[in-house]
């Protein structure tokens, strides 16, 4: 319909006010529930299927009254930064204003440094080093550590500038955690299972394993084990659903495993079960492997 016409200021999106100032707002509702717009945020619509970025935009822009930037899961979107698929939009407001939490949704308060906020394309939003601090701040462990690890993998941040950011936000709650997390990632780290299964251990006392241990199989070809005690001898492999989700690479994963046991370095295999849901279990069979007693 040629009336869907956006605004020149709304980066290409619809705004309701503006439509029914053109057109019968029946007729609006119409398009809407024959799905001939998609509406992404109260009183905002795409004429077609809205992206990380519309989504950023259109959240900041429904609010209204005051200066909205999006930030952490919105933010980290729009950087490409991993993070879980749905759940609600997230921008942060001035510290004094005050709004009540919608189910797509999600307000926070807080000032933020200049340095701490970038536009791409007239979109205002979190810079990659305070994104991935609000992360860490906020989310799960092992999703905030293993989102600053690929981070610094793809080079998309510096050890230097998450410092910087830290820095600015003393003060900000859960900023000690953010620094603990911050400090946990290793951008070796090869999928968010191993990730999880590392920091398990660690938070359980044990030493630290080595990540992408180097070994040459039976065979004389180079591979490595995702995480390993060296002096003990002892590997652990870690089969996530994303990683693993082909036969043949489960099978692949076998023959390296038994290529690996014949030069002296015995293997365990978990699972996002075990890691996940039989956590104590996993840990203590660990414990065992490596011959260390819990204190």
């Amino acid at each position: 319909m040629s009336w869907f016409q956006p605004a020149p200021d709304d980066a290409g999106l619809l705004r309701r006010s503006h439509l029914v100032a053109v057109q019968d707002p029946a007729l609006v509702d119409k398009a809407l529930r024959r799905k001939l717009i998609t509406p992404i945020h109260r009183g905002i619509y795409k004429d077609g299927v809205p992206d990380c970025w519309d989504r950023a935009w259109a959240a900041c822009a429904t609010v209204g009254g005051c200066r909205a930037v999006a930030s952490h899961r919105t933010a980290a979107r729009v950087h490409e930064l991993e993070v879980p698929l749905g759940g609600a939009d997230e921008v942060t407001i001035p510290r004094a204003e005050r709004r009540p939490h919608r189910a797509e949704l999600r307000f926070h308060t807080t000032v933020l440094a200049a340095e701490d906020v970038v536009d791409i394309g007239g979109l205002e939003l979190t810079s990659i080093a305070r994104t991935l601090v609000d992360l860490c701040r906020c989310e799960e462990q092992f999703r905030a550590v293993w989102a600053v690890e690929r981070a610094l993998a793809r080079e998309k941040v510096t050890t230097e500038e998450l410092v910087e950011a830290l820095h600015r936000c003393r003060g900000v709650p859960g900023v000690a955690r953010a620094r603990h997390r911050i400090a946990a990632a290793r951008p070796l780290s090869g999928s968010p299972l191993e990730t999880a299964g590392r920091l398990a251990l660690v938070d359980d006392g044990l030493a630290e394993p080595e990540l992408q241990f180097p070994i040459t199989r039976a065979d004389g070809r180079d591979a490595h084990v995702d995480l390993a005690y060296r002096e003990q001898r002892v590997g652990l492999e870690f089969d996530g659903r994303s990683e693993h989700g082909m036969e043949r690479a489960v099978f692949e994963d076998r023959d390296r495993e038994n290529q690996i046991v014949l030069r002296d370095l015995t293997i365990i295999r978990f699972s996002w079960h075990d890691v996940f849901r039989r956590g104590r279990a996993y840990v203590r069979t660990v414990r065992r492997a490596i011959g260390e007693v819990a204190a």
